[in-house]
């Protein structure tokens, strides 16, 4: 009938609420819909009470980002000791594994498909920014606690994946130059913090008249740098050319961002700061980071243990000024010096 093929397209192109507007106006019709049409219809009345046991992993797993998509999942499965599923059994932890292609519609759809049809109390999302900017939208519209692995506009339940992107950071250059600093973050990005120290904002890597002036006038004696590895280098040349002539702020960045730096710009950065990676992280490059990301991630909802989406919400807002252990380095002659 009709009303079957109207569903068929509504789910395949993820449009949940349509196929719930659709099975209830078939209902209030007396159409008789099929089995299967009215089970995947009773499972979307169960979506807003969230499986606790589910989380959900949006990932390239195909297209030109799939080598971060691969790491960042495979480092879920080691943190969770279980393999990623694409049809979850009833095992105590679940994670379940839907293909971003590297594209923001399909990411989109990804997020819809794990909140209605498997009712994932929370959502680790994708690297790209432009996906994970669709997929970040579409959990806060539904209502779904997000871990980005991307900077993403500020949102309601829309969390940085991990820590060491942002607040934590920065706590680290709190705990270690006592002596004050300022923040170089990316315009508009979750994972900046907003309530610390002066904060200079960057567009992908790029700094604006006003934002050169405003280093000028602030000749921070620190700088912590925030934003993609791959618009470190970028940074670091734009301050080092502000401040020539006078002595250079002490940079504090992440290794990712370090490891992104030419060997003739880390010369450069005498006595920065470095925050190291943990232990126990597989490979080396962007998606060895993005895969550390990716578990610790994972780790933080199962240490906040909620049995809500909104309790989770509330939990990972704490969490997110918790510091986890991390190891420091110093930048000697270019090259890291564990401290």
């Amino acid at each position: 009938p009709l009303a079957e093929r109207l569903v068929a397209r509504a789910v395949d192109e993820g449009d949940f609420d349509r196929v719930r507007a659709l099975v209830a106006r078939a209902h209030a019709a007396g159409v008789r819909l099929g089995t299967e049409t009215e089970s995947m219809a009773a499972r979307l009345d169960r979506a807003l009470e969230a499986d606790p046991a589910t989380i959900g992993v949006v990932a390239p797993l195909t297209g030109p980002h799939a080598q971060a998509g691969h790491a960042v999942v495979s480092a879920i499965a080691r943190a969770s000791g279980l393999p990623p599923v694409d049809r979850p059994d009833a095992t105590a932890t679940r994670v379940v594994v839907r293909d971003a292609h590297g594209s923001p519609e399909a990411a989109a759809r990804a997020v819809s498909e794990l909140f209605y049809l498997h009712r994932a109390i929370a959502i680790i999302g994708p690297s790209d920014e432009p996906s994970a900017r669709a997929a970040a939208e579409r959990a806060s519209a539904l209502g779904v606690p997000y871990l980005s692995l991307a900077n993403v506009p500020p949102l309601p339940f829309v969390h940085p994946a991990h820590p060491l992107d942002g607040l934590a950071l920065v706590d680290v250059a709190r705990r270690a130059l006592p002596g004050g600093f300022a923040v170089l973050a990316e315009r508009q990005s979750s994972a900046a913090p907003v309530d610390a120290e002066p904060v200079v904002e960057h567009v992908a890597g790029r700094l604006s008249a006003d934002a050169r002036a405003a280093l000028v006038a602030r000749a921070p004696r620190a700088l912590v740098v925030l934003g993609r590895p791959s618009h470190v280098p970028r940074l670091l040349e734009a301050v080092l050319r502000v401040a020539r002539g006078r002595t250079p702020p002490t940079f504090v960045l992440s290794e990712a961002g370090f490891a992104a730096c030419a060997p003739r710009l880390r010369a450069r950065l005498e006595g920065s700061l470095v925050v190291l990676r943990g232990e126990g992280v597989r490979g080396e490059g962007p998606s060895a980071s993005l895969a550390a990301h990716g578990a610790a991630a994972f780790a933080r909802v199962q240490r906040a243990s909620a049995s809500s989406r909104e309790a989770l919400d509330r939990a990972l807002d704490g969490d997110a000024v918790v510091v986890p252990a991390v190891r420091l380095a110093r930048v000697r002659s270019g090259v890291l010096t564990p401290e």
